[in-house]
């Protein structure tokens, strides 16, 4: 009997040994699949189109400087992203392609009866560059994503980011805040001051996407019926603009007390609503 007992043991451990062998190698095995695959997507997709939404960012605030004289066609540097992207969409995830979508179905409406870039991008409306934004803003942070699990960021590329990073978070943290009150042009025209405000070291980029974040939860998830939940979250981020204000101050009085001016105009009396 105690012979027996000992066999059993040796066989059902002899069988153990071999799963967790066989576990550990499937999960080594599905890492470095995985990793190769995430390769592919930044080599593929992401860095090849990374600069020309940092300069699609970027070149189109310029347009809006009121320090700036020149005009820009940003217009080509966002169709070329869109049709690069549009070549590697096995690459993008599914948030990524509905966002592409979106913007591409944008695109083709207005091309339908406009073929002049200029033209073009004048007739974009706010609801339609917000688009846009959203997609940069998504691009930008599965790039950062990526480049964070391969341990492959690059300081210089993250320096240039840093600044087209943040505004897309600023302009759709406004969208949220002022959705219809304030308008794409006003935004833009801070995006010097909020390059000059990330120059100092702060913790702006985390509480910005922390903010975005519970914001997108109580609006569109069965958190919106915690009533109180939704003013906490939308309070915090009308003080968080408001405390924006003096780091702006330090580059340009005027314009910041500008700003000031729009937020408090603007300043939504009641609670806000559940997005559609």
């Amino acid at each position: 009997m105690s012979t027996s007992i000992t066999t059993a043991l040796t066989i059902i451990g002899s069988f153990g040994a071999a799963s967790t062998a066989q576990i550990v190698s499937h999960i080594l095995t599905q890492k470095r699949e995985n990793k190769k695959y995430l390769k592919e997507c930044l080599q593929n997709l992401y860095s090849p189109n990374i600069f020309k939404l940092i300069d699609y960012i970027s070149l189109h605030a310029r347009n809006y400087s009121p320090l700036s004289n020149d005009v820009y066609n940003t217009e080509k540097l966002f169709q070329e992203a869109l049709n690069s992207i549009s070549d590697n969409l096995k690459y993008a995830d599914a948030e990524l392609i509905n966002v592409y979508q979106e913007n591409r179905s944008i695109m083709v409406d207005i091309e339908h009866d406009y073929e002049d870039d200029d033209e073009f991008e004048e007739l974009l409306d706010d609801y339609e560059l917000t688009y846009r934004i959203e997609f940069a803003n998504l691009f930008f942070s599965q790039y950062i994503e990526i480049n964070q699990k391969l341990n492959s960021s690059s300081t210089s590329i993250n320096e240039k980011l840093l600044a087209p990073y943040f505004f897309t978070h600023f302009y759709l943290l406004v969208k949220d805040c002022y959705p219809y009150q304030i308008e794409s042009a006003e935004i833009f025209e801070m995006y010097d001051l909020i390059q000059g405000m990330l120059f100092q070291k702060n913790n702006f980029l985390k509480s910005i996407k922390q903010l975005r974040r519970e914001i997108h939860i109580v609006m569109n998830t069965s958190a919106y019926k915690d009533q109180q939940r939704v003013t906490e979250a939308f309070v915090s981020a009308y003080q968080f603009l408001y405390e924006l204000l003096y780091e702006f101050y330090i580059f340009s009085p005027e314009r910041t007390n500008n700003w000031k001016k729009t937020l408090d105009e603007n300043l939504p009396s009641n609670r806000p609503m559940k997005k559609s």
